[in-house]
């Protein structure tokens, strides 16, 4: 079954960093991995952010922390 899914990262104020994910995906496992670039391609900041992940079905929001 293929959805469109959604996989963002955002600050601590609710602003995009980058989207990491946007595209229709079979289901499964699959695995992402995260520079520590903006969407401009600079390096953020040390730490807290929150990542969503978006698809039809399901609205998943976690908290990591990023360091350098």
């Amino acid at each position: 079954m293929n959805e469109h899914v959604n996989l963002a990262v955002y600050n601590l104020e609710g602003r995009l960093v980058k989207t990491l994910v946007d595209q229709i995906m079979s289901s499964g496992q699959h695995i992402t991995n995260w520079d520590g670039t903006n969407e401009k391609g600079t390096k953020v900041s040390t730490g807290m952010y929150i990542y969503q992940l978006r698809t039809n079905s399901t609205l998943l929001n976690r908290r990591m922390t990023f360091v350098k």
